[in-house]
């Protein structure tokens, strides 16, 4: 049985009368990497901010490495963290060297090793060449970058991150994806976002929280394959008219359809049965005599999961 890195029991948190994280639940194994799903509003910051010991809860309990991270007992535990926030805030006229040597100093990092963890922090994030700059003049990336190593630099035991690929482009966002890899099976992690796709790729286990509540959580992959299967996207060419009208009432009889529109070009079908998708749907649209132009796989996003979540409760 694994140690417990997490344990929130009735973890809720009340700003006067609004709700805004009610009765959490939830377990994080040392080493499991957990993704916090949810819209925009859902509680999934206040949550991180709540197992950071940032905030205090209104009801409920709270242990990282088995204490209450909010106490005085939890200064240590708090030590062993490392957090991103979704607006990391810094001293603008700081370097970024400058910054992780600040940071460094308050977590203990010993002085003789700190200017050496502090370059290769660096150069982990990409910030190798930046590091002397002032962050004042960092893009909105670079200050991800810069907050990422902020959370790495004391080799946390607990790493918690919010929206951690944020302004990131493709580059950027891979770099992190990296990063976040290779933390697996060593680092308890804990994401919250609002991109399926990040959760897929970062996480072991999904949490979906709604409104703050824990609507429900389990392996990231049945999670998915219950919930979001990848739709099907085809891209087809301008003009298509009558026959992708024809199209679209036909597949909406089919019962291995869950759903099908049609918008800017492309028709995206969600399914319920993937293996009759695969032997059926290019037929379907070549019959009609359609140019298709692309085809692609997509998960749903947040607010899809989000609906068919709700009506399975109902």
């Amino acid at each position: 049985m694994h140690e417990l890195a997490i344990e929130a029991r009735g973890l809720t948190k009340r700003f006067g009368k609004a709700v805004a994280l009610d009765g959490l639940d939830l377990a994080v194994e040392t080493g499991e990497s957990v993704a916090l799903l949810g819209a925009h509003g859902a509680g999934k910051t206040v949550a991180l901010r709540l197992l950071a010991g940032l905030a205090r809860p209104s009801r409920g309990r709270l242990t990282v490495a088995g204490v209450d991270p909010g106490s005085r007992a939890g200064l240590a535990a708090r030590r062993r963290m490392g957090m991103l926030g979704q607006e990391p805030a810094f001293y603008e006229w700081m370097t970024g060297r400058e910054l992780l040597a600040f940071a460094a100093d308050l977590l203990g990092i010993e002085r003789r090793a700190a200017p050496d963890r502090i370059v290769a922090t660096l150069e982990r994030v990409g910030l190798g060449a930046d590091g002397d700059r002032d962050i004042g003049d960092y893009s909105s990336q670079l200050r991800r970058r810069l907050g990422l190593g902020q959370a790495l630099i004391g080799d946390p035991e607990v790493l918690l991150l919010d929206e951690p690929l944020g302004p990131l482009d493709a580059t950027g966002a891979s770099d992190v994806l990296g990063i976040i890899g290779g933390l697996r099976g060593s680092t308890s992690i804990v994401i919250a976002t609002a991109d399926v796709a990040l959760a897929e790729t970062a996480s072991d286990r999904i949490a979906v929280l709604d409104a703050g509540r824990l609507l429900a959580t389990a392996p990231t992959g049945d999670l998915l394959a219950r919930l979001g299967p990848r739709d099907y996207v085809i891209e087809m060419a301008p003009g298509s008219g009558l026959a992708l009208a024809g199209l679209l009432a036909r597949l909406s009889s089919e019962p291995w359809v869950r759903a099908v529109d049609s918008s800017e070009g492309a028709l995206r079908v969600a399914v319920r049965d993937e293996r009759r998708a695969d032997h059926e749907l290019l037929p379907s649209v070549v019959a009609t005599g359609l140019t298709v132009l692309g085809l692609r796989r997509e998960r749903p996003d947040v607010n899809v999961l989000l609906e068919r979540l709700r009506g399975e409760a109902a």
